[in-house]
């Protein structure tokens, strides 16, 4: 009796053991899923996370590179083109060590026929900011192949750091937003760029030009420059080096002066866009967000250059395939509904009238407004530009208001062509509250004519000020308020 009685509390105490060990593993499994580091380009993006929600074997051309990559480089243009999947392996200041371990990690599900791989990153040693190497050796998953990264980029004594993440990450509590516990809708489907259309004159920068200076190759550069082109013969696929553009100093020109005869002497061609200004018709007015990166219509133009350059590829390295009825590859036309959605949002924000604002809003099916019109009497005296009701009103036609629907005043929901009334401008009625995405909620309600509260996202009072007209925008692919606008 007694043996029995202690072979059973051996048991259940192996047995409390156990549990308790699981329950820790998956307590902590979702604490690191909040905490750890999701960021490669900014705003919760992580080209990571992209690539691993790719299906497998379906990126037929790829590209290594920093910021410059993602800004300068547009899978969404050669998608919409000729129906070829691309993808931008790209991570802000990425370096040498990174990119050639970020190519082996899209290497363990893709097979691409064509590699382009960015050469800024031999311009530099080390990183600039901390915040560029916490996403270089934070953002993949955790693999032989992340340790082997850490090893080789980071000192000896924060390399147990690194390869932990814990006593990195543990300090981020404080910052914790939404998607730190919701997926990022982006990473979903995104191809790696970062797309942006605003533009900075940038003409008052002198033109690249070759200064036919060369340095020394050092030791770490040449390592990488084998490294590359070894494992593009062991997997097969044809590997291509780029400049991307920017206004590249002379000690920069001279490391690429020296790179690009070595790759020459390798057989590997090297495409310099700093020095192709002309030929692409770059404009510097124009095609540049800043000085260091082109912007998506820069960027559409060194992507429509890569089309054409794979056109000049034999079909044993290159065989182009459409696959835009490929139902696998379904994921780049979510990415390019986006592309042109960023650029409709960049139209809509550079839109100061009613008139032109509320034409183009009637144009997309991508963003939900939700609109708020107050004071149709003209009682208040407004500043100096508030429209009154009358000048508003044929504004508004567009969305589907006239007369009647828009003299009582309201708030309104407006989405793929549709108007709905959610609620009148009457104190009496309860507010109206609904679900606008997973991690916001919509509240309006009427306390007076420009009184707080009417119009809530979450906990962001979004009401009247000094107009009668007020129009949020609520992006319904990245479930995000993306602009407040008043008329």
């Amino acid at each position: 009796m007694s043996l029995d009685m202690n072979k059973n509390s051996r048991f259940a105490s192996y047995r409390n053991i156990i549990l308790f060990t699981l329950l820790t593993a998956l307590m902590l499994t979702g604490v690191y899923r909040a905490i750890r580091w999701k960021d490669t380009t900014g705003n919760y993006i992580s080209s990571y996370d992209e690539l691993y929600h790719t299906p497998e074997n379906t990126i037929d051309v790829a590209f290594l590179g920093s910021s410059h990559c993602y800004a300068g480089i547009y899978p969404a243009v050669m998608w919409e083109d000729r129906g070829v999947t691309s993808f931008d392996m790209a991570v802000s200041g990425q370096d040498k060590d990174s990119c050639y371990h970020a190519l082996i990690e899209l290497l363990k599900t893709q097979k691409p026929q064509v590699v382009f791989a960015d050469l800024y990153a031999l311009t530099f040693e080390e990183h600039a900011f901390i915040g560029n190497v916490y996403r270089n050796l934070l953002s993949m998953r955790t693999s032989s192949n992340s340790v082997q990264l850490v090893t080789a980029y980071a000192e000896k004594e924060d390399q147990e750091d690194f390869i932990l993440r814990w006593p990195i990450v543990h300090t981020r509590y404080r910052e914790l937003q939404p998607y730190d516990f919701l997926e990022y809708p982006l990473n979903d489907f995104g191809r790696g760029a970062a797309y942006d259309w605003e533009h900075t004159d940038v003409s008052w920068n002198t033109p690249c030009t070759d200064t036919g200076l060369s340095a020394p190759l050092s030791d770490s550069n040449r390592k990488w420059l084998d490294q590359m082109i070894r494992l593009s013969e062991k997997k097969g696929f044809r590997l291509v080096f780029t400049i991307l553009p920017y206004n590249v100093p002379e000690d920069d020109r001279a490391v690429y002066n020296t790179v690009t005869q070595y790759a020459s002497d390798a057989g590997i061609d090297v495409i310099d866009f700093s020095l192709l200004e002309n030929e692409i018709s770059l404009d510097r007015r124009e095609d540049f967000r800043d000085a260091g990166h082109l912007n998506g219509f820069g960027a559409a133009k060194i992507t429509r250059y890569l089309e054409a350059y794979l056109d000049t590829l034999p079909q044993e390295q290159y065989l182009e395939v459409d696959r835009r009825t490929d139902a696998a590859c379904a994921i780049w036309n979510r990415d390019l509904s986006w592309m042109n959605q960023t650029k409709f949002r960049y139209a809509l924000d550079n839109t100061d009238n009613a008139q032109d604002f509320c034409a183009l809003l009637a144009q997309t099916d991508g963003i939900t407004a939700i609109l708020s019109l107050e004071d149709t009497g003209n009682e208040r005296a407004l500043p100096e530009g508030a429209l009154s009701f009358e000048e508003l009103l044929p504004a508004l036609k567009p969305l589907g208001f006239n007369t009647e629907i828009a003299s009582p005043g309201g708030k309104w929901l407006y989405h793929a062509g549709e108007l709905t009334k959610l609620h009148d401008n009457d104190d009496k009625k309860e507010a109206f509250s609904m679900d606008l995405g997973p991690a916001d909620s919509l509240r309006v309600q009427y306390n007076g004519d420009f009184a707080a509260g009417n119009l809530m996202i979450g906990l962001t009072d979004y009401s009247h000020r000094d107009r009668r007209l007020q129009i949020v925008l609520y992006d319904s692919i990245t479930d995000e308020v993306i602009g407040s606008y008043c008329f």
